[in-house]
């Protein structure tokens, strides 16, 4: 997923969440006219009772302040008038509200949800320790280094079937051992409760490859899907190395397989021991 796929749905999220906030607002505001509006009507109905009554009185006394009732009545018919147009001026309001309302809602609808394209991506590392130190003048001794190979799922998608790849170079400078089941027909029931911690090579040839080439390919025991965030570590392996002078540095690589990324990535680390 490109940088400018990620900024236009995160654009569109920030649209959409504009323009619902504008239906609140516009909503708000014509319940507030639609109340003003049946205030304005019932002081009307008021009013015009009010008129009413006044014109009854009028009628009764005739000439009996006739003057005063007169001028009463005039501003009454001119109060009246006055909410006529206020009446008119909110309804107004009231439409050209709605005409407002109606847009977003269109705009709303007519936003596309842009999906966010799916991301494959695995690492892998070194974590270890040395566990002993080589013997002055001993061309022949060993050192030790304990460690653990992680691979880690950084994407968006399940990665199935992990293998990993330890190679040693040069080829005969040392040998790797861990928690590796050299029987690969052994029953995937009997390593239950340590799917992360039992490991078997993936060849059967897999003395040849090391002979060869000083690789390691090995698996987990059962069938593995990482999810998105998820990890697989192969666990307290050993390499004892040969410390012999004339190879100047031993060097251990490690690379990550699966079925969605089948040739495989290398290690952020290596193991590098220099004579």
């Amino acid at each position: 997923m490109s940088r400018y796929q990620t900024d236009d749905s995160y654009l569109n999220k920030d649209t959409k969440l504009q323009l619902q906030q504008k239906i609140i607002h516009y909503h708000s505001e014509i319940i507030s006219y639609q109340n003003k509006i049946k205030k304005m009507e019932h002081e009307f109905e008021k009013e015009k009772i009010r008129n009413k009554y006044l014109q009854e009185k009028l009628h009764e006394v005739q000439h009996t302040n006739l003057e005063s009732y007169e001028k009463e009545i005039a501003a009454l018919q001119a109060k009246l008038l006055s909410y006529e147009v206020a009446l008119e001026e909110e309804k107004s309001r009231i439409q050209i509200l709605e005409a407002k309302l109606i847009q977003p809602i269109q705009n709303v609808e007519s936003i596309k949800i842009v999906k966010a394209e799916p991301v494959l991506r695995m690492q892998s590392l070194f974590n270890y320790s040395f566990i002993n130190t080589q013997i002055e003048d001993d061309e022949e001794s060993f050192i030790s280094i304990l460690g653990d190979f992680i691979i880690e799922n950084l994407g968006t998608v399940p990665l199935h079937s992990p293998i990993i790849c330890i190679r040693i170079v040069p080829i005969n400078a040392g040998h790797l051992s861990g928690k590796i089941a050299i029987n690969q027909s052994i029953s995937g029931s009997q390593f239950e409760d340590s799917l992360q911690e039992e490991w078997q090579f993936v060849h059967e040839n897999w003395k040849e490859k090391v002979k060869g080439k000083g690789e390691y390919w090995i698996k987990p025991v059962k069938q593995v899907t990482l999810n998105p965030s998820e990890r697989i570590i192969f666990s307290n392996f050993e390499l004892n190395l040969k410390r012999i002078v004339e190879q100047g540095s031993i060097i251990a690589e490690g690379f990550a397989y699966c079925s969605e990324i089948p040739n495989g990535i290398p290690a952020l680390n290596k193991i590098i021991l220099n004579m």
